[in-house]
């Protein structure tokens, strides 16, 4: 398969000349994820999404349209639809991040955290970096690989702090990853 080619050949070799493990995709390791998503609440992130409402209060009726349709669990029959629709969600939002942001950026990282906490793995978001790359460019590939292993480092640093929270971590996202989303 052209993909698993590519990846191994983007995979870094060890000293024997043999595959390693890509460094990006074990960064952050299944026991940080699963205390990370532990401590994640859905209902934060979406009410830090409504203050785009509040700043530009003639979109409110959008971003809360927005929120009501596509991250409201009660917009689905069952839980099981909605953790699937979520993942299909941000895996799509990441792409739109991935393209429209040329791979960089606050909205970009907060997606990749969402996503994770989702379901996604840093597997999975590495893959979609790597076809979204392969498309878009070298230079998208590159900006969006540096930030995806900046989220996974900084979610690396977070998911053992005393209460690694949505608020919490879109703070150090937009620390990290640009200029603050309040100013």
């Amino acid at each position: 398969m052209l993909e698993d080619s590519i990846i191994q050949q983007l995979t870094p070799k060890e000293e024997s000349g043999t595959a390693g493990t890509a460094p990006i995709q074990g960064i952050l390791g299944g026991d940080e994820l699963k205390n990370l998503r532990n401590h994640f609440k859905e209902e934060e992130l979406c009410d830090l999404a409504r203050v785009l409402g509040e700043k530009l209060p003639d979109s409110k009726w959008f971003v809360n349209g927005l929120l009501d349709q596509f991250f409201t669990p009660a917009a689905h029959p069952t839980p099981e639809e909605y953790k699937q629709a979520a993942i299909q969600r941000e895996s799509q939002l990441i792409t739109l991040f991935l393209v429209f942001s040329h791979g960089q950026g606050i909205f970009l990282g907060i997606h990749f955290y969402w996503g994770l906490m989702m379901g996604l793995s840093p597997e999975d978001l590495s893959r979609h970096v790597m076809l979204v790359g392969m498309y878009g460019g070298i230079q998208l590939l590159n900006a969006a690989l540096t930030t995806l292993e900046r989220t996974l480092n900084l979610l690396k640093r977070l998911a053992w702090s005393n209460n690694p929270i949505p608020g919490e971590v879109v703070r150090e996202i937009e620390g990290g990853l640009g200029p603050p989303l309040n100013k």
